[in-house]
């Protein structure tokens, strides 16, 4: 799968959502895309998976920024203006950029955004190997599923995309030993996110491909869940984008 020198973190989760389809998709016409953001993100997907061309790469960053761009909320009927950059360090972890990734775990996840079957049934996703349905219906269990929500919960919504349901998510309950694997992933992706968020004007990758391809540390992971608890330090972790014209 992709760049075998790099090993994904995978658990084993069971996403389940609200049976709460996504309304029938109409062609929105995105806002313009920043030429150099667009550069900077083909980079990054051709290094992570170097079987992957820069056409290939440019058809995966359309598509996400795309839906990233022009889905909206079933709530409010607002965009979720999810920060693209995320969804592309979710998907450097989640299958490294492959379009047809089919990991063997419990769960049966599929496609580039890793959905498992019962997820995709409730999103309305017909064929989790198709790059709109599945960075689409990502997107949206990531932003509007009640396990979820990215922009009320913040780095929390990450551990619900990881884990699914089960667990009221914060700093306590994500430091349970049994939730070891899910601690590993919000850090990964937050540190990936992280990297490329702080080196788009320097077209730097290399910081955000080290965060995908190394698990963190013991010591790392207790500094990082200190950090989130009440009292901690805190983390910066913005994924909405307020304006797309800032």
């Amino acid at each position: 799968m992709g760049n075998d020198a790099i090993a994904p973190v995978r658990p084993n989760p069971v996403r389940t959502t609200p049976n709460q389809q996504t309304a029938p998709v109409k062609k929105v016409a995105p806002p313009p895309c920043d030429p150099n953001l667009e550069a900077y993100a083909i980079s990054f997907i051709t290094q992570i998976n170097r079987k992957i061309d820069a056409v290939q790469a440019k058809k995966i960053w359309d598509v996400i920024w795309l839906n990233c761009t022009t889905l909206k909320d079933s709530r409010t009927g607002e965009n979720y203006n999810v920060d693209p950059l995320l969804i592309l360090a979710i998907i450097a972890k989640e299958s490294h950029f492959n379009q047809y990734c089919n990991q063997d775990n419990n769960s049966k996840c599929k496609g580039i955004m890793q959905l498992s079957p019962i997820t995709a049934k409730a999103l309305g996703v017909k064929d989790r190997y198709d790059l709109n349905e599945s960075i689409r219906g990502g997107i949206t269990y990531l932003c509007d599923s009640r396990h979820c929500r990215l922009g009320k919960r913040g780095v929390y919504g990450l551990a619900g995309y990881n884990a699914g349901p089960g667990s009221a998510w914060d700093a306590i309950n994500l430091d349970k030993p049994y939730h070891g694997e899910t601690k590993q992933y919000v850090y990964c992706i937050y540190h990936i996110y992280g990297s490329l968020k702080a080196n788009v004007k320097t077209g730097k990758v290399a910081g955000a491909i080290y965060h995908a391809g190394h698990n963190p540390g013991t010591q790392d992971l207790k500094d990082f869940i200190a950090a989130l608890r009440p009292g901690g330090t805190g983390i910066a972790f913005q994924p909405i984008v307020k304006s797309r014209n800032a």
